[in-house]
């Protein structure tokens, strides 16, 4: 993940957070994976789209 992508993941972060919700470490990380490429979007979106979302923050 380079400089500019850090930021906006921080920053869309603390704005969730603003709103008072907690965005958990499993799910920072979820995030980070995807934006790295560890895990390739088009298949994080089709196992969403099936449910199995809880696949994903089980990691």
């Amino acid at each position: 993940m380079d400089d500019k992508q850090r930021k906006a993941l921080d920053q869309a972060i603390a704005s969730v957070e603003m709103e008072g919700f907690k965005f958990s470490d499993k799910k920072k990380k979820l995030c980070e994976d995807l934006l790295d490429g560890v895990i390739p979007y088009d298949k994080f979106l089709a196992d969403c789209k099936a449910g199995k979302l809880s696949a994903y923050l089980g990691r």
